[in-house]
């Protein structure tokens, strides 16, 4: 499939892996003179590609968390446990 814009054109493909490839190609001028041409392919995606690089991430976006409410927990506790000592000593 070929789609045209002015001097831009779009070439959509599959290759031999069958990944679809959107190519993009736009001539290069200095004023009248042609000084070449711009070529770029971009892959499109699909689920199975976005799930594979999230599955890289996962772990960071369960334990980051996990560690940051251990971490506060910790503090709090630091935090609060000389002021239940001193309410423990006056109930005494």
């Amino acid at each position: 499939m070929t789609e045209q814009w002015g001097d831009v054109s779009r070439v959509e493909y599959a290759n031999d892996s069958g990944v679809s490839i959107h190519e993009y190609r736009c001539p290069l001028k200095s004023g009248d003179k042609p000084l070449g041409m711009l070529w770029l392919g971009i892959a499109q995606r699909n689920v199975w590609s976005f799930i594979r690089e999230s599955a890289e991430f996962a772990p960071l976006a369960f334990f980051g968390p996990a560690c940051c409410l251990i971490a506060g927990a910790l503090l709090l506790n630091r935090m609060v446990r000389p002021v239940a000592d001193i309410e423990q000593q006056q109930l005494r």
